[in-house]
């Protein structure tokens, strides 16, 4: 799970590296359940927006995607 603060663009960046399985985002680490934007945009539920990297192992290490992940960061 990537966190950089603005889940489409890592979900955007990642869906470009073809060794991945899929991508999905979501809310994580909040006081509520079930978050959505206009109550993360509030300020009040202690969410941040993530994305789920799903790789197959064999074909993609994680070092990689943490490397591409440092990569979003610079930009």
């Amino acid at each position: 799970v990537f966190d950089d603060g603005w889940f489409w663009g890592v979900k955007h960046y990642f869906n470009l590296v073809k060794e991945l399985v899929n991508t999905k985002v979501g809310y994580a680490n909040g006081k509520i359940e079930n978050s959505n934007f206009k109550l993360l945009f509030k300020g009040n539920t202690n969410h941040s927006e993530v994305c789920l990297i799903q790789y197959d192992n064999d074909f993609t290490k994680l070092q990689y995607l943490i490397e591409h992940f440092l990569l979003i960061l610079q930009l």
